[in-house]
């Protein structure tokens, strides 16, 4: 087994838990992407009282911050997704229109060719009718 690696900079240390620091970027800057990350970390992911024995309350309330902050990250991440999803329904619903336009238009066009074939095998059989009677009185 490999000793503990001592904490980085962004890491406290707990009861021999190292628990990442969440850095919070503007909320313009909050990407879904930094909560997805976040959210893979053990200490986030996991019941603090599961897993973790505070010596001092400071050591558990400085913790309990930092998982505070971090629930500040994944509500502005939340409705960055929850803009986002708006904004796709809204398309969603602009495609859906314009897919029954086009079923529409679709079907419109297919009753036409329908028209014009049967308007050009009437024509076909009139030609053929003059033409015949044509070559009848030549004869």
């Amino acid at each position: 087994s490999q000793p503990p690696s001592p904490p980085r900079e962004e890491e406290e240390v707990y009861s021999g838990i190292r628990t990442p620091q969440p850095t919070l970027a503007p909320s313009e800057d909050v990407t879904v992407a930094s909560a997805e990350k976040l959210s893979r970390q053990p200490w986030v992911k996991s019941d603090p009282d599961e897993f973790a024995v505070f010596e001092e309350i400071e050591d558990e309330l400085d913790y309990l911050r930092r998982r505070s902050r971090a629930l500040q990250l994944f509500v502005q991440a939340f409705d960055t997704v929850q803009e986002e999803n708006v904004r796709l329904q809204e398309a969603y619903g602009a495609v859906r229109e314009e897919n029954r336009r086009l079923h529409e238009v679709g079907a419109f066009l297919g009753a036409e060719y329908d028209r014009v074939v049967e308007d050009r095998r009437q024509a076909v059989g009139e030609v053929e009718y003059w033409r015949v009677l044509a070559e009848e009185r030549l004869a």
